[in-house]
């Protein structure tokens, strides 16, 4: 499937949803403002309530992200001390074979 009639079919699901809600809405409610007044009022109060969800979910997945960066960060450092410690006892080991060499 090519992207353009992908891009169409979703555009037409789009329309039709938004047709099928407006056509619904206004059948339901008949222009009642009262009724109107509370679809709005529900509808805010939805879009809030899940924007604050995300904002909160998205904030724990920022912390969770940052812990596994410091976490990786740390791992590294170790990595990185101990190949340093590793080399500096290997050249310790060959002087010290150096100085009991010349005593032999």
């Amino acid at each position: 499937m090519f992207a353009g009639t992908r891009r169409r079919q979703n555009s037409i699901k789009v329309w039709c949803y938004n047709y099928r809600a407006h056509h619904q809405f206004a059948d339901d409610n008949d222009h009642d403002p009262d009724k109107w007044l509370a679809l709005l009022n529900a509808g805010y109060s939805q879009r809030v309530n899940a924007i604050n969800e995300w904002s909160m979910i998205h904030q724990q997945r920022l912390e969770l992200k940052k812990a596994s960066m410091f976490k990786r960060w740390e791992e590294t450092e170790l990595v990185a001390r101990l190949w340093q410690l590793e080399l500096d006892l290997n050249n310790h080991r060959r002087q010290w074979r150096m100085l009991t060499q010349q005593f032999v």
